[in-house]
């Protein structure tokens, strides 16, 4: 199945192949306003965007819901020609088989943000932003997503925690590599209120830090001799193993 994307700033005679033309030729002076102005606004169509490239296409004003689309052969075309405006043509084949509320609790609030908030020429920047668009074309394809249930404070509450951590995780394996990353853990520790880290070595037994936790109202002991296992790295790690 196959579809067209349509631009405004696109009279009769604003065909931006013809307008490129002109101007390689060095007949920049020639150039009508009409062709000037659509130039201007509609000239990423064939600078920035190519076979290949996918789009999110809004289905109104203001944003309600949105559609994706990869851009197919031959790309940009200016079709009919002569129609008032919207003559500047991609064409696309869409990714989504119905438009995707922007509500949906399957699009994050940080999602709805950045389609919201564009960048310069309409493009999306942030990485996470275009991971979810390919993750929720994915899920439409293998049936998966729910578009269905409204997105909750409390959702966008537990993505900004997954994000915050994320990002986290990533400043402090990428800063304290090795055996680095048991003194960070150490000063970590160190630096909690009530937390004391009684050793710092492992005699053999498998753990890094040997740590103390004191009750915050009367000093008095809670916990004594806690093992503290410092690990930098990624993957799915089991909270025990049976012997």
């Amino acid at each position: 199945m196959r579809g067209q994307a349509r631009f405004g700033w696109s009279g009769p005679g604003t065909d931006l192949r013809g307008i490129k033309a002109k101007m390689d030729a060095g007949k920049w002076a020639d150039r009508t306003t009409e062709e000037a102005q659509s130039w201007q606004y509609a000239k990423f169509l064939i600078e920035r965007i190519g076979v290949g490239d996918c789009l999110v296409i809004q289905m109104g004003q203001p944003l309600r819901s949105f559609v994706i689309g990869e851009v197919v052969p031959p790309g940009y075309d200016f079709a009919p020609g002569n129609l008032d405006d919207f003559n500047h043509v991609l064409h696309i084949r869409p990714l989504t088989s119905k438009p995707i509320p922007i509500n949906a609790k399957s699009v994050t609030g940080a999602l709805k943000h950045d389609l919201s908030k564009r960048g310069h020429y309409y493009e999306i920047y942030p990485e996470d932003s275009i991971r979810e668009l390919d993750l929720i074309v994915q899920k439409l394809a293998s049936n998966t997503l729910d578009l269905e249930s409204v997105r909750t404070d409390e959702d966008t509450l537990d993505d900004t925690q997954r994000r915050a951590t994320s990002n986290i995780i990533k400043i402090i394996s990428g800063r304290w590599k090795g055996k680095d990353f048991e003194r960070f853990c150490e000063r970590i520790c160190e630096s909690l209120e009530h937390v004391e880290v009684k050793e710092r070595s492992d005699r053999g037994m498998g753990y890094d830090l040997l740590i103390r936790i004191r009750n915050p109202i009367t000093e008095t002991i809670l916990h004594d001799n806690i093992p503290v296992q410092c690990k930098n790295y990624s993957g799915d790690v089991s909270d025990y193993k049976s012997y």
